[in-house]
Order: structure tokens, then sequence, then C-alpha cells
């Protein structure tokens, strides 16, 4: 009953080096293992196509369901963070960072009120952010977005708040997505970003949601006017000139859209001093 609890935790595949560290020494882990697959609760994975052959699963979705659900509050809390620490030590736990943060969650869930939850919660935003990063890194855009929103879902700190508001807004640039909650969060980093004095935090947060407004179809006259406020925030600071690039940059998508070629070569102009002085080549 001990290694089936165990492996319940562990999902619907694990493998035997998993539920070893789950599992009391004293238990008989392999004759147990071999138990329950004579008595077809768990089977061996074989199929050649899944990147989980030769790892033990269970042969009914059914059977883990219920022997999770038996377990006391107290032991899921205990071997979802000891599943956590397994796989942390594991080799590619960079790769796994998402799955580990669902076992700091879990942990959570089963007692959110013990001495353990706050940390647990905290690791679980520091992987999830982590699993954003590789997934971007690699072109994997829409889960970042996905693992990006589940930081933010999770109440972080100010900091980490700003900084991943800000880096999910880049993304849905990119995806032209117009949805709204981009921009909810947007003016909520906004708000926090004042109430700490981090000005130049919000100007980089409005330039973001600007460009985002702009390139996804918005009234650009609105935002235009937005844009033009940022730029002379920026003006004259070495430490704001990568807020003042992309000011300019979005500003010329919307002479673009109006037919103001005028306006683009102004605004260029006026900046092109601070960006040269300091900025970088690309810029």
């Amino acid at each position: 009953a001990r290694v089936l609890d165990d492996a319940s935790v562990l999902g619907l595949t694990f493998t035997t080096e998993g539920i070893r560290a789950l599992t009391p020494t004293d238990v008989d882990l392999d004759g147990a293992l071999e138990s329950l697959r004579r008595k077809e609760i768990f089977t061996i994975e074989s199929d050649p196509r899944s990147p989980e052959r030769g790892q033990l699963r269970f042969l009914q979705a059914l059977l883990r369901t219920v022997a999770y659900d038996t377990l006391s509050r107290r032991d899921r809390q205990s071997r979802h963070l000891a599943a956590a620490e397994f796989l942390a030590g594991e080799p590619g736990s960079v790769a796994m960072a998402a799955v580990i943060s669902e076992h700091y969650l879990d942990a959570v869930a089963a007692m959110p009120e013990a001495a353990e939850a706050a940390a647990a919660k905290s690791e679980a935003t520091r992987l999830l952010e982590q699993a954003a990063e590789h997934a971007r890194s690699v072109g994997a855009t829409h889960a970042a977005m996905t693992l990006y929103s589940r930081v933010l879902g999770l109440e972080p700190s100010d900091d980490t708040f700003i900084r991943v508001t800000l880096r999910r807004t880049d993304l849905a640039t990119y995806l032209y997505d117009k949805e709204g909650s981009a921009r909810e969060q947007v003016a909520r980093a906004i708000d926090i970003a004042r109430r700490a004095g981090r000005e130049n935090d919000v100007l980089e947060l409005r330039c973001r949601i600007a460009t985002l407004a702009v390139r996804t179809g918005d009234d650009v006259q609105t935002w235009q006017s937005e844009l033009l406020e940022v730029m002379e925030a920026c003006l004259g600071r070495p430490d704001r000139v990568g807020t003042l690039v992309q000011t300019v940059r979005t500003l010329c998508l919307c002479a673009q859209a109006t037919g103001n070629p005028e306006f683009a070569r102004d605004v260029t102009q006026r900046a092109l001093d601070d960006v040269e002085r300091y900025g970088d080549d690309g810029d």
C-alpha cells in the first residue's frame, strides 16, 4: 500500500528511481513493484514512440486517482515535497522546471496553512518563470505565454510581477495577441511600480502596452499621445535609452499608420542624439 500511495503522487508514469526517493528504505521496493505488476496495477511503458518507454505506469488512471485520494493532506504534502526535491537533483532538471513546480504547488494545495507552504510557493514561482524563460529561448512562444501567466497568477513579489509582465507583454506583441489580460496585468504592474517610486519601470510598462495596442490595431492617435509623453520623460536620461528606442520605434509605426513621414522624422531626430550617445550600435 505504501508503494502504491507513493506512486500515485508521481503521476500516471514514474521511474523506479523516483519512487525509491519517496519510499522508506525498510520497504522491499523491488518486491512490491513486482507484486503490483503481477496484479496488473502497474505495467511497463513499452511503446517505442513514447519518451516514457521503460518507465512504470498505472494500468488504469482510476487506480492512481483512488490511491491519491486516500492520502491524508499531510502525506500528500510531504510526498510532493520529496518528489520535487528528487526531480530537482536529477540531470536535466532545468527542462523539468514546470513539472517540479507542479509538485510544489500540489504541496501548497494540500496544506496551504502549513509552515512549508510559503517556501514551496516561492520555489514554484521561481521554477515556473525559469520554465517560461526556457520555452521562450527555444521558440515555444505560446507555452512561454502560458507559463508567464501562471507566474502572475501566483501573486509573486513586486519585482517578479513587473519583470514577468514586461516579458509577457513582449510576447503578446510578437503574437499580435489582442486579449485583454495583458493590459490588465500592465495596469496593475504600473500601479505597483508607481507605489514603489520606480519611474523607469512605469515608463517602460507604458511603452510596452502602447506598442502592443498599436500593433494590434487600436486607435493610433490615443496611443501616440501616450508614447510622446513617455518619450519626453526619457530624453536626456542615459538610464532610459532602451525605453526611448522602443518608444520611437512605435511612434514611427504610428506615423506609418497615419501617413505622416514628417512626424516620424521629427521624433527620430529628437531622439537620435541620446541614442547615439547612450545606446548601442543596434539602437
